[in-house]
């Protein structure tokens, strides 16, 4: 039951949060939108339109001249939101604050530009063809091509995992019927990204070897760099109530320790020394599962694998991070479009739903991806 509450009012506050903090204009717009609140916030707690993803859109983008062609990529995360005032409301918590938010957010990231910004990113890139599910490759996918040998223990811990996606689902579902929520949860469970204080750490190769020969059968995780990785892997866990986070993996390193690349808030993208010190950092104390994903459409010694890693290696210290930007942004990203970003430069295409936002179940979701190891704990 604590997993939906996470992931359902997270999400309103991360997408209030990202609203806030995208963009680079701060013009005023000179035509003020004709924005309709549901009511009172601050005296009745009448939500009934605020659980109305088709008029939030209207309300929040259709006012704010997103193009009406949009608005499929937009509805998932906004049904996600008005689950989450409906779910608020239900149990009696405080549904009002989290409108308020949402509303302030909103006006500021308007009059400040962003929402413009981001109307515009997002029109290029539905003109581009971005947001259509195709995968340049898609004619040699029929038959994946994969080197990887799973044994029966592995098999065991990827099983433990999908177990798990099922149980999750499961929960959802019945959340949905105990709260007469006003629409089904997808089954990417992974909607928003929710990160520890500690992932905002300076990153980089801080770990030496000596400081990285610790590991022993009592740290939660353990052998994480030994796994059978090849380069631009990548790793997904599942974090704060199964909310994830994902990153790419460089298996090059002569002393048998994986680097991972990943884009943080705070710092952008950064990299890491030894997969399984970031694993058992403290500040990850969240994490029960991780998962090993591997792109089957390249062989483990396909030169594509290299050319992944060096534009990954090339955006360290210079994409920043921000939740809403287009896909194609290189100059700031999060965790999952990240790794889209570095696949998609080698012209592969990772999202296996399309659409403005690509979360990492819609990449380990992707036909061509499969998943070869995990570690539950």
């Amino acid at each position: 039951m604590k997993i939906f509450k996470k992931v359902g009012i997270a999400l309103v506050m991360m997408i209030a949060l990202g609203f806030s903090g995208c963009g680079d204009s701060n013009t005023q717009n000179e035509n003020n939108p004709s924005v309709e609140y549901g009511g009172d916030t601050e005296g009745d707690n009448d939500i009934s339109k605020y659980t109305n993803a088709d008029w939030l859109y209207q309300n929040y983008f259709g006012e704010y001249g997103f193009p009406n062609e949009l608005k499929w990529m937009m509805l998932p995360e906004l049904q996600m939101i008005a689950n989450g005032f409906a779910m608020q409301y239900a149990k009696g918590e405080d549904v009002q604050k989290s409108i308020l938010h949402l509303n302030t957010a909103m006006t500021t990231s308007y009059y400040s530009g962003k929402l413009n910004s981001m109307a515009q990113s997002m029109q290029e890139g539905y003109q581009e063809g971005l947001y259509n599910v195709h995968d340049v490759n898609q004619t040699v996918l029929n038959h994946q091509k994969t080197t990887r040998k799973i044994t029966a223990e592995t098999q065991k811990n990827i099983n433990e995992s999908i177990k798990r996606k099922k149980q999750y689902k499961k929960e959802q579902e019945e959340l949905v019927k105990k709260y007469h929520l006003p629409y089904s949860i997808p089954d990417k469970v992974t909607k928003t990204i929710i990160y520890s204080p500690a992932m905002k750490d300076s990153g980089g190769k801080s770990g030496l070897v000596d400081k990285i020969n610790k590991y022993s059968h009592d740290t939660k995780f353990s052998g994480l760099d030994k796994w059978d990785w090849s380069n631009a892997d990548f790793f997904w866990t599942n974090g704060t109530g199964g909310i994830g986070h994902m990153g790419l993996i460089d298996a090059s390193d002569r002393n048998g320790f994986c680097v991972v690349i990943d884009s943080m808030p705070g710092v952008g993208v950064q990299s890491h020394y030894g997969l399984t010190d970031y694993a058992n950092k403290s500040g990850n104390s969240d994490w029960t599962t991780i998962e090993g994903y591997e792109y089957t459409a390249w062989s483990p010694s396909d030169s594509k694998r290299n050319d992944v890693l060096q534009f990954a290696y090339s955006r360290v210290g210079k994409t920043s991070y921000s939740l809403l930007v287009s896909k194609n942004n290189r100059n700031k990203s999060y965790c999952s479009s990240f790794i889209w970003q570095a696949f998609y430069d080698s012209g592969v295409n990772l999202d296996s739903d399309g659409g403005f936002f690509v979360w990492p179940r819609d990449i380990t979701n992707h036909s061509s991806v499969m998943m070869f190891n995990s570690q539950n704990r």
